[in-house]
């Protein structure tokens, strides 16, 4: 079941916080550029998604659910690695599984930002995480078969209890840790 809202302002008042908060997310969800002229909320829009991250969200919790209907699936999650300020594009955090989205475009074309990725990564398997670089290519192209082989990592993992922090239905959760 989609959700469609007329604008920001209707987004904003359903959701109990203010606009300036709602804008605010949508533009650090595009890295800080400008926002996109229509919004793309991966939970509340009913319109086909146009960004890779959001179809392999969205086909991810078709398949396991979201986070927060006891599902699996979160996007963006945050403070997974205590004192740094690293975000999964996409998590299942029972599982200890983060899905990166990997390419030249994600790292704003810089030398600076693919090494910063490695680090990341390197850290996210120093505590437990398994790393999935997906690329956008592969999402548009061979989705079906991405999924598939997500599900095969995700079916050799334990399961943990995850603890995350939702924040009111915006985009971007905080990791609290597993039991």
């Amino acid at each position: 079941m989609g959700i469609r809202f007329s604008s920001i302002n209707e987004l904003a008042a359903c959701m109990n916080v203010s606009t300036a908060e709602v804008e605010k997310k949508i533009t650090n969800s595009f890295g800080g550029k400008q926002k996109p002229t229509s919004i793309d909320v991966p939970v509340y829009s009913e319109f086909p998604p146009a960004f890779p991250q959001t179809i392999l969200f969205r086909a991810l919790v078709q398949k396991y659910g979201r986070f927060f209907n006891s599902g699996e699936v979160i996007y963006e999650l945050r403070d997974i690695i205590p004192g740094r300020k690293f975000e999964a594009d996409i998590a299942l955090p029972n599982f200890k599984v983060v899905i990166e989205m990997d390419g030249w475009k994600d790292h704003g074309k810089s030398l600076t930002g693919f090494k910063r990725d490695r680090e990341k990564w390197l850290l996210f398997a120093t505590h437990g995480w398994l790393v999935l670089p997906i690329s956008r290519e592969q999402i548009v192209k061979d989705q079906e078969n991405v999924i598939e082989l997500i599900d095969k990592c995700v079916k050799q993992r334990q399961r943990f209890e995850a603890s995350v922090s939702d924040k009111k239905g915006l985009v971007g959760a905080k990791f609290k840790g597993t039991l």
